[in-house]
């Protein structure tokens, strides 16, 4: 969700960096820590192009877990 979210924005609105991390508790307890970070590329203008990328971590049975996904967000006309 949050990386959908994310990648409806202009990519002029999406500065680089890493965004705050959001907790998100489930029904049954589990805890999961979401991170946005928002990546130049290179070759390419602030307007044109970023590559998101979504992290989301917890634990489960004493075990540590991530998950990671990206996408790209584009403005440019081709």
């Amino acid at each position: 969700k949050r990386l959908e979210e994310a990648k409806s924005q202009s990519a002029q609105v999406l500065t680089p960096g890493a965004y705050p991390t959001e907790t998100i508790s489930s029904a049954d307890g589990c805890t999961f820590q979401v991170t946005l970070t928002v990546e130049r590329v290179s070759g390419f203008t602030a307007e044109e192009l970023r590559h998101l990328v979504v992290q989301v971590s917890w634990k489960e049975k004493k075990r540590s877990l991530l998950v990671e996904q990206s996408r790209y967000a584009c403005d440019a006309s081709f």
